[in-house]
């Protein structure tokens, strides 16, 4: 009788909720392809792997939220915040943790910048695949580099293999001697509604004073801690926005981050906003429909508009809206490249600071708008673009455009296969 052949494990390096996502979905795609041939681990270098547990892919290694959600580079505020909260000693046990279990990944799958890549390199050396989501050569400013070279020269090595993201990136890097391919971003990935989800958020929406044809704005907060302290301005921005129309702007919030210990309630209270009561009965809605999700209204005081908070609607609220309201750095990405034109502004918390909009403003070019961080000025540039039906189209045709088609992650995870499972 021949013997069953051992399942080779593929370990998963990601480093954020964005590159979590991704990571999950590859990893889940290989699954489906390679059945027990492949057994993929996940190893979340920022943050806790939800993304991962949830499509049941185990999560292994050191891993702690950093004050700075991952974004330590953007300023040196982020730094010292992330080494007073003990971002040394986490990068040194999760260095500790790779070296000690090297021998037990049989090969590798690095999700977004740099970090995972020179991980493997020096530490683990396993044959790898690298998917390179964290950099486009449009993000370089006019007569900037893109990165040093000797950053790249792990590319060179024949046991790795990269992806990039756009194929402007793919010519700059074999420009430079580094032959990486491009078959599309995984981002523009799993993003198709689901009809039952959609209904439900159709009718939530319609619960809040929504006619079933006026404009919905998605507001996206982020996936990090910062969430919760940009809620609170993007509410009051369409708080303006919906005086401003007579009613006539719907709006909708796509929730993503824990809410341990009640956060969310108190952040809405601070704000001047209140939680609906009902919030059971829409829960168990929600996962009547998906098995997943809640989807709790918010009320600004008992005049005022009302709002939908939905989780797990991602998909579906992207596929409902007209524009989004976004300090997110994945999510905005993705509602771009479904032609959803996407107003930004700076916001009090680690990520969407001036230079982390500056870039994305570069990558997107013109998909998305960075207005002054007042939210008078952030409701009139929404208002402009959906009053202007030319601007509003040049938006949606640069950011699908910019975006590319769908596709990528069955690619990619095609490409695992073939190398990893024999």
């Amino acid at each position: 009788m021949q013997q069953k052949a051992h399942a080779r494990t593929i370990l998963f390096l990601s480093n954020g909720y964005g590159e979590d996502t991704v990571g999950a979905r590859i990893a889940q795609s290989v699954q489906a392809l390679a059945g027990s041939r492949l057994r993929p681990v996940a190893f979340p270098i920022v943050g806790a792997g939800d993304p991962y547990r949830l499509v049941g892919i185990p999560v292994i290694g050191p891993r702690a939220h950093l004050p700075s959600g991952g974004f330590g580079y953007l300023n040196i505020r982020n730094a010292v915040k992330d080494v007073l909260a003990g971002s040394v000693g986490m990068a040194l046990r999760q260095l500790q943790f790779a070296w000690r279990h090297r021998d037990e990944w049989d090969a590798v799958v690095g999700v977004g910048d740099k970090v995972s890549l020179h991980l493997n390199h020096r530490i683990l050396r396993k044959p790898m695949i690298w998917v390179a989501i964290a950099y486009s050569i449009r993000c370089v400013p006019p007569g900037g580099r893109f990165g040093h070279p000797w950053l790249w020269r792990p590319v060179l090595d024949e046991e790795i293999e990269a992806f990039v993201r756009d194929a402007e990136t793919r010519a700059a890097l074999e420009a430079m001697g580094y032959p990486c391919p491009y078959v599309g971003s995984p981002m523009r990935d799993g993003l198709d509604p689901n009809p039952a989800v959609r209904r439900k958020v159709e009718v939530a929406l319609q619960a809040s004073g929504w006619d079933g044809s006026s404009p919905v704005v998605a507001l996206l907060p982020g996936s990090r801690k910062d969430a919760f302290l940009n809620l609170r301005h993007q509410l009051e921005v369409f708080r303006i926005l919906h005086s401003q129309s007579g009613g006539h702007v719907a709006g909708i919030v796509a929730w993503a981050p824990p809410d341990a210990g009640g956060a969310l309630t108190d952040a809405l209270r601070e704000a001047g906003w209140e939680l609906q009561g009902g919030a059971r009965r829409c829960d168990r809605e929600w996962r009547a429909a998906r098995g997943e999700g809640v989807a709790v209204p918010a009320h600004a005081g008992k005049k005022g508009p009302a709002v939908p908070i939905v989780r797990e609607a991602f998909p579906e609220v992207l596929d409902v809206c007209s524009i989004v309201l976004g300090q997110a750095g994945t999510a905005v990405k993705q509602a771009a490249g479904l032609g959803k034109p996407a107003v930004t502004f700076p916001g009090a918390g680690t990520q969407a600071t001036p230079r982390f909009l500056t870039v994305q403003a570069r990558l997107l070019r013109g998909a998305v708008t960075v207005s002054d961080p007042v939210p008078e000025a952030v409701a009139r540039e929404v208002m402009a673009i959906l009053s202007d039906p030319e601007r509003y189209q040049a938006m949606a045709e640069v950011g699908r455009r910019l975006m590319g088609e769908p596709g990528a992650t069955d690619a990619i995870a095609r490409r695992i296969v073939e190398r990893f499972a024999f």
